[in-house]
C-alpha cells in the first residue's frame, strides 16, 4: 500500500515538473515577444 502511494506521488510530481517547464517556456516566449515589441 505504501509503495503504491509513493509511486503515485512520484508520478504526480513528475507531471508537475512537466507543467512547470512548459509554463516556463511559454513565459520566456512571451517575454521575448514583449521585449521585441518595445525595442521596435
Amino acid at each position: 500500500m505504501v509503495i503504491v502511494d509513493a509511486g503515485e506521488g512520484e508520478s504526480k510530481w513528475h507531471e508537475l515538473d512537466i507543467l512547470r517547464s512548459f509554463h516556463l517556456i511559454l513565459w520566456k516566449k512571451k517575454l521575448k515577444e514583449v521585449n521585441g515589441f518595445y525595442q521596435n
